[in-house]
């Protein structure tokens, strides 16, 4: 399996303020391994540690509260099963 792999991903960033913002992106991440794919929790760790960190609108709303999401919307060839893949946080 390729160790890296495009995606296209769709943020969704919702501040306490009322302020929502949607992203769809497209980026080269780590491909999760074949292990992370057959085990639910572990491609759920690999979600949050590749997925997450494209999340928020910047320093500017660091401090406020907020709900992110990112869902797969793309993936390649043999790994379609990530399409609606998603992962949240709070923070």
């Amino acid at each position: 399996m390729a160790s890296q792999i495009p995606l296209g991903v769709e943020i969704t960033n919702s501040y306490e303020d009322g302020d929502e913002f949607v992203h769809r992106i497209a980026v080269v991440v780590h491909a999760p391994t074949p292990e992370q794919l057959d085990d639910p929790d572990l491609l759920q760790d690999w979600g949050i540690d590749t997925l997450l960190p494209l999340t928020g609108e910047g320093p500017h709303r660091a401090s406020q509260h907020a709900y992110y999401e990112a869902v797969i919307r793309y993936a390649p060839l043999g790994l379609h099963g990530l399409v609606g893949f998603e992962v949240s946080g709070e923070g």
